[in-house]
């Protein structure tokens, strides 16, 4: 849980943002002739005998005609100048560097497809293959978008496969010249230090800054120490997003702490899927497995207040830390106020908590999630931090493997659970298909169906993304029941008229 020493640590790839906003469209000033003044000039040159007026007037009408057409065009490459149009590139294992990095040229390495975009709606597609640090290992700049909707994208070209081996993508921005970049659709494995870090640390002050960086269905896995903690994500910046894919299969420190130690920092022997030390962060259906620490922590160790109002919702979390850990489970919300679980299925943590609210957070709020299998409790709230923990809400969770509460005014609402427990007020088997499988959704009878609270001023779709009623009870845990459709019977085949 210990912060790294220093912010500046050296990763494969760096995409320093120190580019200044590109010009997208620019006008010169021209000076244009007014109808009127082309017509003068025309008739005024010229000079003709009555007997080849006639004729003569037959060249002038298409000369001023042409003259109007030029004028209008002019006009109007003035008054609606073309804005700047968004462009693609490619990069391919077989291209070269000395290609255009279109889709018949590509360009063959990393930052030089990056030194193409320019702008929002810039786009570089990286080509089927594998590439390695030999390839892509650089240090380059690269430009801003304006909005999610008009982003840089760097992505898999569509339907292809692409793996990034060997380096992890590093983004350090110090003077939040470069944000809304969007990576998607590829697997990172074996980078060193881990596969994410997004750095935005301006001055040194270590209070995390505003980065926009979306990190879509990336598939980060086997990535190796030192560096970073060796988290497969490392995010210490403000509006970070990593939405789908995994993060899985970290490495595994040496036992108490020891040497080798992949996990790079002395005394600490768990390496966490993910750390998170920001604010306004979002991860959105994650499946986190078979790391070593914790799946998620959300903590920040230099101002215990900076990892606030994050979001984690319809992730999959299961199957993290082993012994020997010093900080294992499944999600921690340790730091910071106002952060935000819900949708999640949390389970087979053999060492510690499901969901754990400790040390320094406030106004945590826990909400329809499932979990199963946990040793220490399926949720934990302790107030064992400096500020200590205070006004946490747990509502309309099924826990089947305990609760245990030592927070300030928590407040426990409509919490399904097999035992009488502190915080359950719902008690019962709660007839999940298939627990011990991984397949939390609700059998017909379940006790959880219409039993929960209405927090649809808050989320409105269950894990799946299926919608939760908009008023009424709900249900309980992380999925929506919508019943079962048995198959029809005494069915008649008539032939038609």
């Amino acid at each position: 849980m210990a912060q790294p020493d220093s912010l500046n640590v050296g990763w494969h790839v760096l995409l320093d943002q120190y580019a200044a906003p590109p010009v997208r469209a620019k006008v010169e000033p021209m000076r244009l002739l007014s109808l009127g003044l082309v017509f003068e000039m025309l008739l005024e040159s010229i000079y003709l005998k009555e007997d080849t007026m006639r004729m003569a007037m037959h060249t002038v009408r298409p000369l001023a005609l042409s003259a109007i057409m030029i004028t209008v065009l002019f006009i109007g490459s003035v008054l609606h100048p073309h804005a700047a149009t968004a462009a693609t590139y490619y990069i391919a294992t077989t291209g070269s560097d000395s290609n255009p990095c279109t889709l018949t040229q590509p360009c063959r390495t990393f930052p030089q497809g990056v030194s193409k975009l320019t702008g929002g709606g810039d786009i570089l597609y990286l080509r089927s293959g594998s590439y390695t640090t030999s390839t892509v290992n650089f240090d380059s700049t690269v430009a801003s978008g304006t909005s999610w909707s008009n982003a840089i994208v760097i992505a898999a070209s569509p339907g292809e496969s692409v793996t990034v081996d060997g380096f992890g993508l590093y983004t350090h921005n110090t003077n939040d010249s470069a944000q809304y970049i969007i990576f998607k659709d590829f697997e990172i494995k074996g980078a060193p230090g881990g596969c994410v870090g997004v750095i935005n640390n301006p001055g040194g002050n270590n209070h995390p800054a505003d980065s926009y960086m979306r990190f879509q269905n990336i598939d980060c896995h086997d990535w190796t120490g030192p560096g970073n903690d060796g988290n497969g994500y490392y995010i210490f910046a403000n509006h970070v997003e990593v939405i789908g894919g995994k993060v899985h299969d970290g490495p595994w420190g040496a036992p108490g702490g020891g040497s080798p130690n992949p996990c790079n920092f002395p005394g600490v022997w768990d390496c966490h899927g993910l750390y998170w030390s920001g604010a306004y962060g979002i991860i959105d259906g994650v499946d986190i497995y078979n790391n070593s620490g914790i799946g998620l922590q959300f903590f920040n160790g230099y101002f215990n207040t900076d990892a606030h109002d994050n979001i984690i919702r319809n992730c999959r979390v299961h199957n993290n830390g082993v012994p020997p850990t010093c900080c294992s489970g499944g999600i921690t919300l340790d730091s910071g106020d106002n952060n935000l679980a819900y949708n999640n299925i949390v389970y087979n943590h053999p060492l510690s908590y499901g969901i754990d609210s400790s040390l320094s957070a406030k106004n945590t709020r826990i909400y329809n999630n499932t979990t199963y299998g946990n040793a220490g409790a399926g949720v934990n709230i302790n107030n064992g931090g400096a500020r200590g923990v205070s006004n946490a809400q747990v509502k309309n969770n099924i826990i089947m493997d305990g609760i245990t509460n030592t927070g300030i005014s928590t407040v426990f609402d409509t919490n399904l659970c097999p035992n009488a427990w502190t915080g359950c007020t719902v008690v019962g088997d709660p007839l999940v298909v298939n627990g011990a499988a991984g397949d939390f959704s609700l059998r017909a009878g379940s006790p959880a169906i219409g039993a929960g609270t209405n927090l649809s001023s808050i989320f409105t779709t269950d894990l799946t993304g299926a919608s939760r009623p908009a008023t009424g009870p709900w249900d309980i845990g992380a999925y929506e029941y919508h019943g079962s459709f048995p198959a029809p019977t005494n069915l008649m085949i008539t032939s038609a008229p």
